[in-house]
């Protein structure tokens, strides 16, 4: 079953999975042991084919799901798979709080120019590994989010910007737009200048068609996802 996959530190994964045509985001690994502090958190369950399975709510619901689920199990590794499949209907559910993508007052502010002018020397293969590069090294140096989209269709960063924030990182409408696309395969790079390990919001951002991976970098030099 293709799709992405989030792996938490108990060994239970996300994953992008479909069910009678419709695209969900499934939670593998627990069992009846856990079905009161799950049903607690939001999940819900369903019989198919003698076997009860773990959904995460859509919609506004997701990420204080996830942020449930998270809490005590934190994601240890972020992954996409090559096939292009997921919620095209609906947005990611984004943080109110903590590292990720939230939907406050902040606006994302173009660096693409400095990306360039940091880029400017490296042949148009090195555009990936400039991507990681960048984003750790603004975090370091302002302590705020920033994002930096790869495009291998077109082998450049087609984004590159900031919220000005140390745990909020906008997104905007022709990003989303894209990352709604199934044709894309964008590589998203991010930085967690606390050091968190990946979101709830990464995991919701990585049910987006158009999202090929998402990787976070720490300021401790962790790196969460197929850099």
């Amino acid at each position: 079953m293709g799709g992405g996959r989030a792996t938490l530190a108990n060994g239970w994964t996300l994953r992008r999975s479909t069910v009678a045509g419709e695209p969900r985001i499934e939670l593998t690994g627990p069992n009846y042991t856990h079905d009161a502090e799950l049903t607690h958190a939001g999940i819900f369950t369903e019989r198919i084919g003698y076997t009860t399975r773990y959904f995460i709510p859509t919609g506004e619901g997701a990420a204080r799901a996830l942020e449930s689920v998270l809490e005590r199990r934190p994601i240890v590794d972020i992954e996409r798979s090559t096939t292009s499949s997921g919620l095209a209907e609906e947005r990611p559910a984004f943080a109110e709080q903590g590292e990720g993508r939230g939907t406050g007052p902040a606006e994302f502010r173009d660096l693409r120019d400095d990306f360039n002018s940091f880029h400017s020397g490296m042949g148009a293969e090195d555009s990936h590994q400039a991507a990681c590069d960048w984003v750790s090294q603004k975090g370091l140096e302002t302590g705020h989010e920033h994002l930096a989209v790869y495009d291998p269709a077109g082998g450049r960063v087609a984004y590159a910007g900031t919220g000005d924030s140390p745990n909020r990182l906008p997104l905007f409408p022709e990003l989303i737009d894209r990352l709604a696309d199934p044709n894309q395969a964008l590589v998203v790079h991010h930085n967690h200048p606390r050091g968190f390990a990946p979101s709830a919001s990464d995991v919701a951002l990585l049910a987006e068609p158009g999202a090929h991976s998402v990787v976070v970098h720490t300021q401790q030099g962790d790196v969460f996802g197929p850099a």
